[in-house]
């Protein structure tokens, strides 16, 4: 049976902005950012779903919520295996910043990416668990999904080799134990507002 995720980035934060790591920091969404989830509110509201989940994290819990509403469903499922990677020293630096001070990659109380997968993958299996064959909507963070997509297409997607928008939405399928990415990054929906 086919259960379907459209996987969704959390709209713009100050910090995305300024290109800085935030990790589980719990500032809000921008004016932009509310813009972004709710235009791709306003894209997602065009399908049927069943389930809608989220990270824990305030950003991707505020996006969900404006997500919610606008499609019809009645409530969101926190889950803390979608929660933003923990980015221990590199908090709060830019790209440029952490190259700097960390040349070699490895950062002091940064959470490992293989844990982060590790973590979000059991999430994505627990959601199909629950909800096999349903439309299902994820809200999460950029790190999160590059890692889902890195382990869902075997590293053709995700960190180091994509890119994902704030706000954008990306489809995929699960069916007996096979993945298939039918969109990725999808942003038609965002270009009214740059």
């Amino acid at each position: 049976m086919d259960t379907t995720i459209c996987l969704v980035r959390h709209g713009e934060t100050i910090a995305n902005h300024e290109g800085r790591l935030q990790g589980r920091e719990t500032r809000p969404l921008t004016e932009l950012g509310r813009r972004q989830s709710q235009w791709c509110a306003n894209f997602l509201a065009r399908y049927e779903w069943d389930v809608i989940a989220t990270s824990p994290t305030r950003r991707a819990h505020d996006s969900a919520l404006i997500v919610t509403h606008r499609v019809g469903l009645a409530h969101v499922e926190v889950m803390a295996e979608f929660e933003a990677r923990e980015p221990g020293a590199a908090y709060q630096l830019t790209v440029e910043e952490r190259a700097r001070s960390f040349p070699n990659g490895n950062i002091p109380g940064a959470e490992p990416r293989p844990v982060v997968q590790e973590r979000a993958m059991r999430g994505m299996h627990h959601l199909i668990a629950r909800h096999t064959g349903k439309r299902l909507i994820l809200v999460s963070h950029r790190e999160v999904l590059h890692l889902i997509f890195a382990a869902i297409t075997n590293g053709a997607l995700g960190t180091g080799r994509t890119k994902l928008a704030s706000g954008s939405a990306s489809l995929v399928h699960y069916r007996d134990g096979v993945w298939e990415v039918e969109w990725y990054n999808g942003v038609g929906h965002l270009e009214a507002l740059t």
